[in-house]
């Protein structure tokens, strides 16, 4: 499974442990700013909001470079297959949904 699941991102163990890394040392440190910001507001909750944003750009980068490896690669088995996947990471990202109740209130703030 390890393998397999590799072979798909186009990495090796190394590569793919190193992006994790990264990964996971962005998700540390903006989680220090936003337990710290909440104990203290002299603790920057803006640069908690900057790394929560920087680690959804540098998986939205991550996503398309797997996806952009399996297509190359003949990875997907169908054009199925790769539709589905580009779906299912376009749902991930995309913020609509989550901000539709925001639309909402907007449109009854400024009614007609």
């Amino acid at each position: 499974m390890m393998k397999q699941h590799l072979r798909m991102h186009g990495q090796s163990w190394t590569t793919h442990f190193a992006n994790n890394c990264r990964f996971s040392a962005i998700a540390l440190k903006a989680a220090a700013f936003t337990f710290g910001h909440g104990l203290s507001p002299r603790v920057s909750g803006k640069r908690a909001s900057q790394l929560h944003n920087e680690l959804w750009d540098q998986g939205r980068i991550l996503a398309i470079e797997d996806m952009t490896y399996r297509l190359d690669n003949s990875l997907y088995a169908n054009h199925e297959a790769a539709v589905r996947d580009f779906e299912e990471h376009a749902q991930l990202y995309d913020e609509r949904p989550r901000l539709a109740v925001f639309r909402s209130a907007v449109e009854e703030a400024f009614p007609g």
